[in-house]
């Protein structure tokens, strides 16, 4: 128990310190996201690799992630005012545009499905993107983990 607990606390230290040098040495600007709970508030995350549609708000109750820029991991929960359709050509678009290769497209139905779904790989991490239409808006989920190698 005692070998698991100095190997957990190494690891984070590990991460902080990756976290800290990276944002010493990154001149890139964070991504900054409403949140959908309190509508004037602006949350800024460390990220730069994420395609953000128009129109979007993210959950911070229900959202997880460590890490910074390309080396970020975690679950982000979104809203958007987008229909299905424009945020599914807005993730086959623009997410090349910053890195991903697409490994898996998936619309549930037909052209007028109400759910799909994008996997993605890029230096060895993996993201997961769901989408679903809701009530006249769209709800998605973004999952960013490491890759099997």
């Amino acid at each position: 128990m005692m070998l698991l607990t100095r190997n957990f606390l190494i690891f984070f230290l590990f991460i902080f310190l990756t976290l800290f040098v990276e944002l010493k040495s990154n001149n890139v600007s964070d991504l900054s996201i409403k949140t959908c709970e309190k509508k004037n508030d602006t949350y800024k995350f460390p990220i730069n690799d994420l395609v953000i549609p128009p129109k979007t708000c993210f959950y911070l109750n229900k959202t997880i992630f460590i890490g910074a820029y390309e080396n970020w991991f975690g679950e982000i929960y979104f809203s958007s005012k987008l229909d299905l359709n424009s945020l599914y050509n807005s993730f086959k678009k623009l997410m090349p545009h910053k890195g991903w290769i697409l490994v898996i497209e998936q619309r549930m139905g037909s052209e007028e499905a109400k759910e799909a779904l994008f996997i993605y790989e890029k230096n060895n991490r993996t993201a997961t993107i769901t989408l679903k239409e809701k009530d006249n808006m769209s709800e998605f989920i973004v999952r960013v983990s490491p890759s099997e190698q």
